[in-house]
């Protein structure tokens, strides 16, 4: 691709902001587990009841937030800026996909979809993590994954000294897990 000026801030932006937006979510989810062990030991029990009571209302709109978010940006990188997604990547995007669907039907219709959603996020998060382990640790990185295509090592992007797309990918899983695990 030949960018001009302008499209080369708009990518760094749009990148920038999932990356961003991604460290905030992970702050997000720790704080959120700091305040379940702390509400277990009888601390700051009013602070998790009211976040459970704010979860329960609105936890399908955050799932089908979190999956649209994950697959929008996926779809980015790979159709807009040409990244090329590796195996991984496409399994990951395997369980990824379905979950906006599952989630706006079940926003929608006033269903529920937990059991359909918690093995998804489940093994796509798994995925996710291994593959951020295998960019990040060089003691699990592999030649065979690139073999025949673009190695699951490759990293487009490396923002803030941490964010890979597999942590994008991962934390997104894990808020999805975590909101359906306790509003679901």
């Amino acid at each position: 691709f030949l960018f001009n000026r302008a499209e080369i801030i708009l990518v760094n932006t749009v990148v920038e902001f999932l990356s961003i937006g991604t460290l905030l979510a992970e702050t997000a989810l720790i704080a959120s587990i700091l305040l379940y062990a702390a509400s277990r030991k009888g601390y700051l029990e009013k602070y998790w009841a009211k976040l459970n009571r704010y979860l329960g209302n609105y936890w399908k709109q955050l799932s089908f937030g979190l999956a649209l978010t994950a697959t929008s940006g996926s779809l980015y990188m790979s159709q807009i800026l040409g990244y090329t997604p590796c195996h991984l990547c496409w399994f990951q995007r395997i369980f990824m996909y379905p979950l906006v669907v599952l989630f706006g039907i079940s926003w929608l219709l006033e269903t529920d979809v937990v059991e359909y959603a918690v093995p998804l996020t489940t093994i796509g998060g798994g995925i996710a993590g291994y593959h951020y382990i295998i960019q990040r640790m060089e003691q699990f990185s592999s030649a065979g994954c690139s073999i025949t295509s673009v190695s699951c090592e490759t990293e487009y992007t490396y923002y803030l000294g941490i964010v890979t797309i597999p942590l994008m990918a991962f934390t997104a899983f894990l808020g999805i897990l975590l909101v359906n695990w306790r509003c679901g």
